[in-house]
């Protein structure tokens, strides 16, 4: 019964990580490009991130219009909208899903070398090609909110070496690449 319960949370989370590979590519039919990984204007406090920005193309609801942008997502203004969980931010099974200010939290992390702060990145940016890029994929732990603008993290081997590394599941972790692909890294 446990191991029926692990694979079916490994494949709901694999289905999240093919949701985040189709609105990644929406967007970038939409902006040519991936979303910045977190916008940060010269005033230096940081608004939003690469999650809030795939919202209109990870499920239809007026949730992306409730949000305002001239105001960095830990406003108070912007509580109402952070302050939940909505579909695939969280690994299943993982119970840690609010942080103690009570903001949903992501559990997965993006690529820092495609979606980073101020700067976009296209397919054609992608010298090795989108086979062999990474775009996100599910984390250990130390988790953020998922508005937080800082959502990306790098990807250091070995999977599942402690709170700040990648990795779910005792296989390994599941990552998208940005062809699409959702592939279980061991």
């Amino acid at each position: 019964v446990h191991n029926a319960r692990q694979a079916a949370r490994m494949t709901q989370s694999k289905n999240h990580l093919k949701h985040f590979g189709l609105a990644f590519h929406n967007y970038h039919d939409v902006s040519s490009v991936f979303p910045l990984g977190g916008d940060v204007p010269a005033d230096g406090i940081a608004k939003h991130g690469w999650y809030t920005r795939l919202i209109p193309y990870l499920a239809s609801t007026d949730l992306y219009s409730r949000i305002n942008f001239d105001l960095a997502w830990d406003h108070p203004v912007n509580d109402v909208v952070f302050k939940q969980s909505y579909f695939n931010e969280t690994i299943p099974g993982v119970e840690q899903c609010y942080s103690e200010e009570g903001y949903g939290l992501l559990h997965y992390m993006a690529n820092p070398n495609v979606m980073h702060r101020n700067h976009c990145v296209s397919i054609e940016d992608m010298k090795t090609g989108t086979a062999n890029n990474w775009l996100c994929g599910e984390v250990s732990g130390n988790y953020q909110p998922w508005g937080y603008p800082f959502n990306w993290r790098p990807l250091n081997l070995p999977l599942n070496s402690g709170p700040d590394s990648y990795g779910a599941w005792p296989a390994g972790g599941y990552i998208c690449f940005a062809d699409g692909s959702v592939r279980l890294l061991s």
